[in-house]
């Protein structure tokens, strides 16, 4: 969060559920294991536009998970499950 918030591309490990949450291979990050980090950090050096288009791409996302947005949505969850019965 803190590289898409300084304008930066992602690059994250594909094996760790918390970055596959949030990073979509090639939309708005790369995901890569340690093998494929090289290939990865080339791409971003020499595919023109790559950097940037990731990069902008995290910002909507970042944009998308604010603590407002998500407060509410958590708010949203925690209501609707108070309206159903214990285990429903």
């Amino acid at each position: 969060l803190e590289a898409w918030a300084a304008g930066r591309p992602v690059v994250a490990n594909r094996h760790s559920a918390a970055f596959t949450d949030l990073v979509r291979d090639d939309e708005n990050g790369l995901l890569t294991d340690a093998a494929e980090l090289p290939d990865a950090l080339a791409r971003l050096a020499t595919e023109p536009g790559l950097a940037e288009r990731l990069a902008a791409e995290g910002r909507r996302e970042l944009q998308r998970r604010s603590l407002e947005t998500v407060t509410a949505e958590f708010a949203a969850i925690c209501a609707e499950l108070a309206d159903k019965p214990p285990g429903g």
